[in-house]
């Protein structure tokens, strides 16, 4: 999927040299690749940190229901929000609910997806 610009920008010699720079950087990371498809990923841990010492006090332990005590339902879908631990990196996340989502599209003002971008849900973790 490609974003759509919200408007025409005229083709200057700048744009030009990177449209051109980014394309021999694309070749260069196919070739690379053996000629398969590759992906390059942003922030694979999804903005979370490494956990500081004496931090882990208020990400510790977990409600009757197994999930991290940390975390609150959402008043307005119930879903869960917070901070916590995530096990598969153990590195601290901001867990959203689906109504925090405020990426949208600046030219028809849609979401661009149904969650925030790069965040984490508890289903993920």
């Amino acid at each position: 999927m490609k974003l759509i610009p919200i408007e025409v920008f005229r083709e200057t010699n700048e744009l030009v040299s990177r449209y051109e720079m980014l394309q021999s950087f694309a070749q260069q990371l196919h070739s690379r690749q053996g000629g398969k498809y590759s992906v390059i990923l942003g922030d694979i841990t999804k903005g979370g940190r490494s956990l500081q010492p004496g931090g882990e006090i208020p990400l510790q332990g977990t409600q009757a229901d197994g999930i991290p005590a940390s975390l609150a339902r959402c008043r307005k879908r119930r879903e869960l929000r917070g901070q916590c631990i995530n096990p598969k990196t153990a590195l601290v996340v901001q867990v959203h609910c689906k109504c925090e989502n405020d990426n949208l599209c600046a030219a028809c003002l849609t979401h661009l997806y149904e969650r925030k971008l790069n965040s984490t849900c508890l289903l993920r973790i």
